[in-house]
């Protein structure tokens, strides 16, 4: 009955489980981990680097054997991008937890993968929005750089034109006291 309960929690999960052994050969994989990697059963015939891409297997066979010389549960990859491929070639971006266990005189790791191409996804739209926003709060600030240099220029000739009016103010106060001053003398030629 507990065995049924640990294989229905192992096979139901809704993460990828794989358990391997010291030789990195699969020797169990839950549902989860069948579809998303796009094996059967067959799965259970493949080593563990067959999961990795290409470029990166040799490396981490050599660290499999370190982990297995000193195994520690832990995350693997910590700030790096992890990358599995399925079946049929295609990469994509996973996180992964390992653990490890003894069964007799066999050790064994577990792995638990997460595929993580959805929040990949979304933090790139989040990186082009940034950079979008940035790009517009650029714009922004060129086209207020702008409207200010146009707002300082437009305040100039504002000024530059009250001084004329002001100037043209004078110029017509001295003008009709001259009239005035004429008028007046005019007056006084006719009294006279």
């Amino acid at each position: 009955r507990e065995k049924l309960k640990f294989e229905a929690l192992f096979d139901f999960a809704t993460m990828a489980i794989i358990v391997a052994n010291e030789r990195g050969e699969i020797v169990m994989a839950n549902r989860f981990a069948r579809t998303l990697f796009g094996y059967g059963d067959d799965m259970l015939s493949r080593k563990v680097e067959d999961l990795i891409p290409s470029r990166f297997r040799d490396r981490h066979q050599q660290y499999r054997e370190k982990f297995n010389h000193k195994p520690v549960n832990r995350s693997m990859g910590q700030n790096l991008d992890l990358n599995a491929v399925r079946k049929d070639g295609q990469e994509f971006p996973v996180e992964v937890s390992l653990g490890h266990y003894t069964f007799g005189d066999e050790k064994f790791v577990i792995a638990y993968i997460v595929d993580i191409s959805r929040r990949k996804e979304i933090e790139e739209m989040l990186i082009q929005q940034k950079e979008d926003l940035e790009k517009s709060n650029q714009e922004i600030e060129k086209l207020n750089d702008d409207l200010e240099q146009k707002v300082i220029a437009r305040t100039q000739e504002l000024k530059s034109t009250l001084q004329e009016l002001e100037e043209s103010k004078s110029e017509l106060e001295a003008a009709l006291n001259k009239e005035k001053e004429l008028s007046d003398l005019k007056t006084r030629f006719v009294s006279m």
